[in-house]
């Protein structure tokens, strides 16, 4: 993990950059130049950074697809040997209501974005690391619940180098999230941390991890609700290969909380070690609020609904709590209690 003390930050992206970091649109001759390397870059954005802490929050959605073609929706990033990256994105649709005060305040903040209504939104993420790199990519989609939204991540990394996701998703109507680690590395990693609260539509949500070098290590954990007639299908897959089968880990922890009789929530983990199923330490513990924290709560003064709404607001906030951006953390706090109707 990078040490966050001198990170720099970054709002907006183009006009602040630090020195040591290069981030540029491609498009004609030079997406031409880059295809061999990334494949298809036309379009694309590209993020090489050399060395230090930095911490990125990139305009991402804003008021038009045409807008939000303009400033890329599609990242290649390469970070050199030791670079730490944190690159926030934000998926936020400002709206009057219950939300809207909070969206306002991010909007003249100037480092988000915020989609259309009945829009479908769409970010593309490639990364290559080399040696003792680390990437966060942080993804928070606050949503209206007639918004689509899709995530693709793909990332490839080389020894002791680390890949780390936050996912914070909250409303949207069709929802499709897929991450791919490539861990080739010796002493990889990737940890993933997902909160989502979900009151209508599907979201589909596919974390994967290949681990192939010795001592690699992969980690995931969902928290957050599930209600209304929302259904939420978590796909987790991982496979150790070649040396990380024999000593390589991973672990995994699923908590959504069910707060309704029509809430779905399905789970489909599958671990493999060399091709073959394997047991691992992943627990599945989603369902009805535990009785006894509920019980707990209820000696401090609150009724069943209150104190499971209480603990949908912990869960989402431990994933948020890895933001390493307080001004991110608050936002999302206060979309997750305005959707809950917590004061």
């Amino acid at each position: 993990m990078p040490d966050y003390t001198d990170l720099q930050i970054v709002n907006g992206g183009f006009d602040q950059l630090p020195y040591g970091v290069s981030w540029r649109h491609l498009d004609g001759e030079e997406a031409a130049a880059y295809a061999a390397e990334y494949g298809d870059a036309a379009g694309a954005d590209l993020i090489e950074v050399q060395g230090g802490n930095l911490v990125l929050v990139p305009v991402i959605w804003a008021a038009s697809l045409e807008a939000c073609r303009r400033i890329g929706a599609r990242h290649l990033i390469r970070l050199q040997e030791g670079a730490n990256l944190t690159l926030i994105h934000l998926a936020v649709q400002a709206q009057a209501g219950q939300q809207g005060e909070a969206a306002a305040e991010a909007r003249e903040g100037g480092y988000y974005g915020a989609g259309t209504a009945n829009s479908a939104l769409h970010l593309s993420v490639r990364a290559f690391l080399e040696r003792d790199a680390h990437l966060h990519i942080v993804n928070v989609q606050l949503l209206g619940a007639d918004q689509a939204y899709t995530l693709d991540v793909a990332a490839e990394t080389g020894d002791y180098a680390g890949i780390e996701e936050t996912l914070i998703q909250l409303g949207g109507s069709d929802v499709m999230i897929r991450s791919d680690a490539q861990l080739y590395g010796a002493g990889a990693a990737m940890d993933c941390h997902a909160g989502i609260l979900a009151a209508s539509g599907r979201k589909e949500i596919g974390i994967g991890s290949s681990m192939t070098g010795v001592g690699s290590a992969g980690c995931v954990e969902y928290d957050g609700a599930v209600s209304g007639n929302a259904a939420v299908d978590l796909r987790t897959a991982a496979d150790l290969l070649h040396d990380a089968a024999a000593d390589g880990s991973f672990r995994g922890r699923e908590e959504l909380l069910s707060l309704s009789a029509d809430a779905e929530i399905l789970s489909e983990p599958q671990i493999r070690r060399d091709g073959t199923a394997a047991a691992a330490d992943y627990a599945v513990r989603s369902g009805k609020p535990d009785e006894k924290k509920v019980f707990y709560l209820g000696t401090r003064g609150m009724d069943a609904a209150e104190a499971a709404k209480r603990l949908a607001l912990s869960g989402m906030m431990h994933a948020a709590g890895r933001i390493p951006e307080e001004r991110v953390v608050q936002l999302v706090s206060q979309y997750v209690r305005g959707v809950l109707g917590i004061g």
